[in-house]
């Protein structure tokens, strides 16, 4: 995945939070899971362009209520899942959400035990910086960009 390119058919704006829960919410309505290991999302987009606001998002709908920030400095962070309503995602029991803005190469994902995580079918993995380590993140991952157009408005592809 050295060259990556990712097809978007699917672009909205977003212009508050609760408009990003609604997209959240839409996403994961939607979503197919792989046939094994875990559920992927990969968060791509500069600094503020709302990557850690839509995982807060999934985490409120999952009624999770452990303050949910981005794991820039310890890497990952993980939450139980206390309230599934999703048919399509009853497998789920725990996001991880994981940061790789830090990450230097492929051999640092070996300490956080990326790769048992990502064999996990009960996983949602969130992974934030998904670029830095784009060889290791599995081909049917869910890609979605964010991009910063102004102090209320950002711009979701997928």
């Amino acid at each position: 995945m050295n060259d990556l390119i990712v097809k978007c058919n699917n672009e909205i704006e977003i212009k508050s939070i609760e408009e990003m829960q609604v997209f959240a919410r839409s996403l994961l309505q939607d979503l197919s899971v792989p046939n094994a290991g875990a559920t992927v999302l990969c968060l791509s987009g500069d600094l503020g362009a709302g990557k850690t606001t839509f995982t807060q998002q999934v985490a409120n709908i999952f009624k999770i209520t452990d303050y949910v920030t981005s794991p820039t400095f310890v890497l990952q962070k993980r939450y139980e899942i206390t309230e599934n309503s999703y048919q399509n995602l009853k497998q789920i029991s725990q996001i991880i959400h994981v940061d790789m803005y830090r990450i230097e190469g492929l051999g640092e994902l070996i300490p956080l035990g990326f790769d048992e995580l990502l064999k996990d079918p009960k996983n949602l993995m969130i992974i934030e910086w998904p670029e830095k380590v784009a060889d290791a993140i599995p081909a049917n991952a869910k890609w979605i960009f964010f991009k910063f157009v102004d102090e209320t408005t950002r711009k979701v592809q997928w």
